[in-house]
């Protein structure tokens, strides 16, 4: 009897010996081999060219700055933090901007984002110029945006802008400073600053948010108003941005905490229901589609625990079984695809169940 338990035992042993093999191999074979590709861009510590010009020389630093980087600077001084309405050229602007970087709070903020991002650039090119390469293996016209790191005083994450050789990046530092920092303090009536938002301004969403703002502007607009067109458009955004980033977790992915993606696993039959209930994939109030598509801290007419955007979770879901179902579709295929419904059709998405 025992030598029959031991059989057993070592026949399971080698099946799951097996079976973790074999998902090590999927997963490698999952991620292209982009070692091949050529990226070129350059990343800019503008916040840090900031921090560092001399205030007792500060027109001749600050010349030499907008020679160096001419369209950012524009856009940083016009639109980011516009200190001044009377252009960058004149004597009243380099006052201004020696008021700016001798104001104690832009002081505290430039140091904060020094001390957390001292070593930006050692920890997080060889993130960003993986995720270009495969952007670029999967739409190869693609041209990878300069990177500029900057502080906006809490008012941008991201945003592009075409550069003086191709696109430009954004990221705003100050909008990654982590849980410790208290963002309700900046305005504790601002939604912008609720709790399901800040949980994400941290190190780990940085380049998520980075690739997200580049996959958005690839991405035409929503075929249609309804909510199927806006759950397949965030869908496609997901599915791409899973594929550039696939070593980061499905939690980050789709910005939900450990819990929330759990919930959401165990409960995608459910949300089906739901959404087929509430006759919600026709919605055409934009007010009821929001609930289900934006941020918020959870889905109305679901369980308290339920995370926001449960629609872009099963657009996702949906594009998903689609890609699975046609594998020889290609990303820019399914960038081109307009009809939302022929997805969710032709996609036979089946929820899993509990």
């Amino acid at each position: 009897m025992s030598n029959f338990k031991n059989l057993i035992s070592a026949s399971i042993l080698m099946a799951l010996i097996v079976m973790l093999t074999q998902c090590k191999s999927e997963v490698a074979e999952a991620i292209p081999d982009v070692s091949g590709i050529d990226v070129s861009y350059e990343m800019i510590r503008y916040e840090s060219l900031l921090s560092d010009l001399d205030t007792s020389n500060l027109k001749s630093g600050f010349n030499q700055l907008k020679e160096s980087h001419p369209v950012f600077t524009d856009i940083y001084f016009n639109n980011v933090v516009p200190i001044s309405s009377q252009g960058l050229h004149d004597d009243a602007f380099i006052s201004e901007l020696a008021s700016f970087l001798k104001d104690d709070r832009i002081r505290r903020l430039l140091d904060t984002v020094d001390v957390l991002f001292h070593d930006f650039q050692e920890e997080y090119q060889d993130q960003y110029t993986q995720a270009y390469k495969l952007l670029k293996h999967y739409i190869p016209e693609f041209e990878a945006p300069n990177v500029y790191t900057l502080i906006s005083e809490y008012a941008y994450q991201h945003f592009l802008f075409p550069d003086a050789t191709g696109d430009g990046l954004g990221v705003g530092l100050d909008m990654y400073l982590g849980q410790s920092f208290d963002y309700k303090r900046i305005d504790p009536s601002s939604p912008s600053f609720s709790d399901y938002f800040t949980r994400t301004f941290s190190e780990e969403h940085i380049l998520r948010k980075s690739m997200n703002a580049i996959v958005e502007d690839m991405l035409p607009p929503a075929s249609g108003t309804t909510m199927l067109d806006l759950m397949i458009h965030n869908g496609k955004r997901l599915y791409i941005l899973d594929k550039i980033l696939p070593e980061a977790h499905d939690s980050v992915i789709v910005e939900y905490s450990s819990e929330q993606m759990k919930w959401a696993r165990s409960n995608e039959l459910e949300m089906w229901a739901f959404f087929f209930k509430e006759k919600l994939f026709y919605e055409t109030d934009m007010m009821t589609i929001s609930k289900y598509i934006n941020p918020s801290p959870n889905s109305p007419g679901m369980p308290e625990e339920s995370p926001g955007r449960t629609g872009n979770y099963m657009g996702w879901q949906i594009v998903k079984a689609y890609m699975k179902k046609y594998p020889k579709t290609t990303i820019k295929d399914l960038i081109a695809m307009g009809d939302s419904q022929k997805i969710m059709d032709m996609s036979r998405y089946k929820p899993k169940k509990p």
